[in-house]
């Protein structure tokens, strides 16, 4: 996905931030009238459960960084930095040099800065070492992006990937970063209103 000006890349909440409410991608892309889009992170503002590092097109929701999850700040230019607890980044540090439009809060990071970080990744929540539906978002470069799902146990016809292998297949095509989305029965890709991969939930 090329776009002509980083403001194209945008995230939409299920609803607003006062109700803690859920809504399908689908749903989602058609009220914002988007060309792509994809399945995003699980946060809940409202609720304040798990917390995270919350930015929406411009505005700092949340400060409460999860620890041990890897975070994806978008700068105002549109370039991805990914804060790993590998890397020993600290938020701070790049939002003071970058003016962050938006924050992504599930990960892992799979690629960042053009290395495979694949080193015995394992939460729970994501599922990393078992076979599943997943999703991510990817830079290629100046206002360059990719939007990429593997398919589960769904239909039957597929197996879906470990997190590993999701890690590697995103590296293998080039990526010079790319970020773990929230995978499972929510992932969706969406193209003029269309879910493109198979059914799930």
């Amino acid at each position: 996905i090329k776009v002509a000006d980083q403001s194209q890349l945008r995230t939409a909440p299920a609803y607003d931030f006062t109700r803690d409410k859920v809504d399908t991608p689908l749903n989602m892309a058609n009220r914002m009238q988007a060309v792509v889009a994809i399945s995003g992170d699980f946060c809940s503002y409202w609720s304040h459960q798990q917390g995270g590092y919350m930015v929406r097109q411009g505005t700092l929701y949340l400060d409460k960084p999860i620890k041990g999850r890897d975070t994806l700040l978008i700068d105002d230019q549109g370039n991805f930095h990914i804060v790993t607890d590998t890397r020993d980044w600290k938020i701070q540090e790049v939002t003071g040099a970058y003016n962050i439009v938006n924050s992504l809060n599930f990960g892992p990071g799979l690629v960042v800065d053009g290395v495979c970080l694949d080193d015995e990744y394992g939460a729970e929540f994501n599922q990393s070492f078992e076979n599943h539906q997943r999703a991510a978002i990817c830079q290629m470069g100046e206002n360059e992006y990719a939007f990429a799902v593997c398919e589960g146990t769904w239909t039957g016809e597929s197996k879906g990937l470990t997190m590993k292998d999701w890690a590697h297949f995103l590296y293998d095509l080039g990526f010079q970063q790319a970020y773990n989305l929230d995978g499972g029965n929510t992932t969706a890709l969406i193209f003029h209103g269309e879910k493109l991969n198979e059914p799930g939930n």
